[in-house]
């Protein structure tokens, strides 16, 4: 799994992108972040970016065979 974001400023879009290498489809997304944040989708898109949403972002992907895999990603 490969993660990218774009610069963040702040009062403008924080935008995580997955790149998953290999498995089967369909995938299933899990994500965590900062002050509690999760997500299903297959990439973060929080509008309005502060400092609070800065931190740790951390996702786990399961593909239909059940193999697990995860990437983390520090947004400042």
């Amino acid at each position: 799994v490969q993660l990218t974001s774009m610069e963040t400023c702040q009062n403008k879009t924080l935008d995580i992108q997955t790149t998953v290498i290999s498995g089967l489809l369909p995938f299933t997304y899990s994500w965590t972040g900062p002050n509690g944040f999760t997500g299903s989708d297959s990439t973060v898109v929080r509008q309005n970016a502060d400092l609070s949403m800065s931190g740790l972002y951390s996702v786990n992907i399961t593909d239909s065979n059940g193999c697990v895999n995860n990437a983390d990603i520090m947004v400042v």
